[in-house]
């Protein structure tokens, strides 16, 4: 899945918490595509999978908003196990991370293949102006 957030201000040096969302069935098309690396989640108890998760983060400008073709740095992110939470109510994955500027995230695992996915929607909210 991948998400373009950009504040309208200070987008390099904005920080915040970020929370992005992804269903099972996503984590399972992951997991179905050969070549894939580690395995994401196969379900809310599987703690191994939630070690795999990586969210990668791209910064700069792409016309293609592919991995790899960003004009700036790539940071990987681990989002801490207990911030990889399934929401049984809404039936959907919340993944929470600190972030330091912001651009483009892509989720994956370890050592993984980056599954692009357009973003049909987005909202947010600010919360306090200063990471927790």
């Amino acid at each position: 899945r991948h998400y373009d957030i950009t504040p309208a201000t200070n987008a390099a040096n904005a920080q915040a918490t970020v929370t992005l969302y992804f269903t099972q069935q996503e984590f399972d098309n992951y997991n179905a595509y050969p070549g894939h690396g580690l395995s994401l989640p196969t379900g809310p108890s599987d703690t191994t999978g939630k070690t795999n998760l990586r969210v990668y983060q791209f910064h700069g400008f792409s016309a293609t908003s592919l991995p790899g073709t960003y004009s700036g740095n790539a940071v990987e992110i681990n989002p801490a196990d207990g911030n990889i939470i399934w929401n049984a109510a809404a039936q959907y994955w919340e993944v929470s991370f600190a972030v330091d500027g912001f651009s483009s995230f892509f989720l994956s695992s370890v050592n993984g293949a980056i599954l692009p996915v357009k973003l049909l929607s987005f909202s947010g909210t600010i919360r306090d102006k200063k990471r927790p």
